[in-house]
C-alpha cells in the first residue's frame, strides 16, 4: 500500500496561470497543476532548517568499486587516426599557426 501526501503550502492567492503568462508560457490546465506542485515543494524544501547536514544519498553505504582492468580501450580510434606513435595519436597543433 503506498502512502500519498499531498501539502499545500502555498497561499491560496498565488495565480499559476499569472506566473505562467509572465513567463510568457502558454500553460494548460495539466501544467498549470505541474507548475503549482513544483512550488509546493520548493515551499516546503525552503522550511529546512540551515544546520542540517547535506546529504550525498539515503543510504548509509558506499557503491561497490570494481578492480581496474588496464588495457587500450580505443582500438577503433588508433585506426582512424592519420599518424599514430604506440598509444599516442599525433596532430598537428592549431596553436602558433598562421592561418
Amino acid at each position: 500500500m503506498d502512502l500519498v501526501v499531498e501539502v499545500r503550502v502555498l497561499p491560496p492567492q498565488l495565480d499559476v496561470s499569472r506566473i505562467a503568462a509572465l513567463a510568457r508560457v502558454e500553460a494548460d490546465d495539466e501544467m498549470e497543476e505541474d507548475l503549482l506542485k513544483i512550488l509546493d515543494f520548493i515551499a516546503i524544501l525552503s522550511r529546512i532548517p540551515d544546520d542540517v547536514e547535506p546529504m550525498l544519498s539515503v543510504v548509509e553505504r558506499a557503491a561497490p568499486l570494481r578492480e581496474d582492468e588496464p588495457g587500450d580501450t580505443y582500438p577503433d580510434i588508433y585506426a582512424l587516426a592519420p599518424d599514430t606513435e604506440g598509444r599516442f595519436i599525433r596532430f598537428i597543433s592549431p596553436i602558433g599557426r598562421k592561418t
